[in-house]
């Protein structure tokens, strides 16, 4: 019996074996390759679904110039991406721009607050020593008011004693007296270092002394001849006052 004739579709397709290859470096590479699967590689998924985002890429296109259309793709990302990246620069240089300013601004202003600072200082310790010498001045008005009232007569006394047309009161003897004690003080202050504030006071007192007790007498005689020119003789109070107050004078109460 004839045995049955094959036909080629039966025929077992040859598989492919490590041992029938003379490189087996290369068949297992090979292998490895065809029994891979392209879903099971993740980086294969990726390259995948960054193909499909690309835009006009075709089947055709894709076996023709693959790695054009991706460089061209990767130029249009760089450049988009350095124009971005240039607006962010543009905006770090403005910041530091601004940061430079502000910078300037605050060396400025530290500059004018030490300054200030300085000055401040200045005008404190002047104003110091423009109070210390303030008190000073005080101090020595006030002891030149007392030197004054106690050396020196004031206005209306000098018109009581100089004036002949002026009464004889109890103003005029308070007068008087203090312009006996200004001489009193003068001869003390011929005593000490002062003489010569002394003997300048007791000269410009001088005149005004004489002239009061000219004014002294010529109102006692005056006040005498109306008093004995009655029967009777009346002594007042003032003319008693004023009769001791010229025994001073003893050439004038003679």
């Amino acid at each position: 019996m004839e045995s049955p004739q094959r036909s080629p579709y039966n025929e077992e397709a040859p598989t492919l074996s490590i041992s029938n290859k003379p490189n087996k470096s290369l068949a297992s590479k090979l292998s490895k390759i065809l029994n891979s699967s392209a879903a099971d590689d993740a980086r294969v998924k990726i390259a995948l679904t960054s193909l499909s985002d690309i835009s006009g890429l075709d089947e055709a296109n894709l076996r023709r110039n693959l790695r054009g259309t991706i460089e061209r793709k990767e130029v249009e990302t760089n450049k988009k991406f350095i124009n971005a990246f240039e607006k962010v620069v543009l905006q770090f240089e403005k910041l530091e721009n601004h940061a430079k300013q502000m910078q300037s601004t605050c060396t400025n202003m530290k500059g004018r607050l030490s300054s200030t600072r300085s000055e401040a200082i200045e005008m404190i310790e002047r104003a110091n020593i423009m109070q210390e010498q303030s008190s000073a001045c005080s101090n020595q008005i006030t002891v030149v008011d007392k030197f004054l009232e106690k050396f020196t007569l004031n206005e209306r006394e000098i018109k009581l004693l100089s004036t002949y047309l002026g009464p004889i009161n109890d103003e005029f003897f308070e007068a008087l007296n203090h312009l006996h004690q200004i001489h009193s003080d003068c001869q003390l202050l011929l005593t000490t270092t002062n003489q010569k504030a002394g003997r300048e006071i007791m000269d410009s007192m001088a005149q005004y002394q004489e002239n009061a007790y000219d004014k002294l007498y010529k109102w006692i005689q005056n006040e005498s001849r109306l008093a004995f020119r009655g029967d009777s003789i009346e002594i007042t109070a003032f003319m008693t006052k004023a009769l001791r107050a010229l025994m001073r004078r003893p050439v004038l109460f003679q």
